[in-house]
């Protein structure tokens, strides 16, 4: 798997592509990110929280999981869907895309929380409101 980032874990379950396209995981808080006027330090720190949380997310993918994933995203397709996670699993990615969650927002300054909370909430609304 490439360098990859984890957080869609504000949109979606998590696996990030640093190609960062739309309908890969991730890729929507990456244009989120894009659009808050980021410090150097800042991106260097965000980017450090999605390689670690890529890191964690393909602990907890087998190899053919990880390949479908891979594969999804080269398409520029979701994926999450078609890789029949167990439960456990399911538990284990939503804990780490809460944890990088707030470890993003720990990073950002209280108007780019602000920011980034809005365009959470005008992407809810273009998407029915669904999560």
């Amino acid at each position: 798997m490439g360098s990859v980032a984890a957080i869609a874990l504000i949109s979606a379950p998590l696996a990030m592509s640093s190609s960062a396209r739309p309908g890969g995981p991730g890729g929507h808080m990456r244009e989120a990110l894009e659009q808050l006027d980021l410090t150097d330090a800042q991106s260097e720190q965000i980017e450090a929280i999605f390689t670690d949380a890529r890191a964690q997310v393909d602990e907890v993918l087998d190899a053919e999981q990880q390949a479908t994933l891979e594969a999804a995203m080269e398409n520029g397709r979701r994926a999450w869907r078609e890789l029949d996670l167990s439960d456990e699993q399911r538990d284990q990615l939503r804990s780490i895309r809460e944890a990088s969650r707030e470890e993003v927002q720990a990073v950002l300054t209280e108007d780019q929380q602000a920011q980034l909370a809005e365009m959470r909430s005008q992407r809810g609304n273009r998407r029915g409101g669904r999560r």
